[in-house]
């Protein structure tokens, strides 16, 4: 056994927690936001999601820095990347964005 080591502690690697890029948005505010962080989440460049949306990789560089949002008629897409709905329903019960779930349902 080396000097100064715990017996038991030998083999433990211990590791701090990675930091998160400043590119991770500091809140989730708007579809921009949630799609930044998915696309950092998931360690793929904007022109994939561009790709898997169905529009310009300018397009989601313009959402994801909050210059202009999506139009009503990516959000089955943007859903679909997501995997969760970005505007769900609010405490009073209404819907924070009935568009999308219109949007969505036109789709089916």
């Amino acid at each position: 056994m080396a000097s100064g080591c715990v017996p038991f502690l030998q083999s433990v690697k211990i590791t701090t927690p990675k930091s998160l890029s400043p590119e991770y948005p500091k809140e989730l505010k708007t579809c921009g936001d949630h799609i930044r962080k998915m696309r950092l989440d998931i360690n793929i460049e904007q022109k994939n999601v561009a790709e898997m949306i169905s529009v310009s990789e300018a397009t989601i560089s313009n959402w994801e820095c909050n210059i202009n949002g999506p139009q009503i008629k990516f959000m089955p897409s943007i859903l679909i990347f997501l995997g969760y709905d970005p505007f769900p329903i609010i405490n009073d019960g209404s819907l924070e964005s009935p568009k999308i779930l219109i949007a969505i349902r036109n789709q089916e």
